[in-house]
């Protein structure tokens, strides 16, 4: 069974879009369904057989759209802060918080002040580790 979908666009922008992309309705379809597995509505192998790739094809679409499967949103972050400030003690012997998790605060903070997902974050991780 085929779903057909339609978009209501101003004649002038749909026209446009149709010059200036030779198979907008393919394009659209790939952002859907890439928009579908990134919420998870979509698992890999029913992307895999929306784009008709195979698992390595889709493996590599996936990396160039920069979604990488399984990563972390700022919800999961924050769920995994909150237990770690659960077990680990607030503060040592000295009175002092232990630093155990101050990379990952730092880490965390940063992605969250940037509005950025996770997965959109390696730059942070690799400016952190080069420190």
């Amino acid at each position: 069974m085929a779903m057909n979908v339609t978009l209501d666009l101003p004649a002038d922008v749909e026209d446009r879009l149709r010059r200036e992309t030779p198979n907008l309705d393919a394009e659209v379809k790939e952002a859907y369904a890439l928009e579908l597995f990134r919420r998870g509505r979509l698992s890999h192998a029913e992307l895999s057989r929306v784009l008709g790739l195979d698992r390595f094809e889709t493996d590599a679409y996936l990396k160039r759209h920069g979604v990488f499967e399984g990563s972390l949103s700022m919800a999961d972050l924050d769920a995994d802060r909150q237990t770690l400030n659960r077990v680990t003690p607030a503060e040592s012997v000295d009175g002092n918080r232990p630093d155990a998790w101050g990379g990952a605060d730092a880490i965390y903070d940063r992605l969250a002040a940037s509005g950025r997902s996770f997965s959109d974050s390696a730059e942070l991780l690799r400016k952190d580790r080069d420190r």
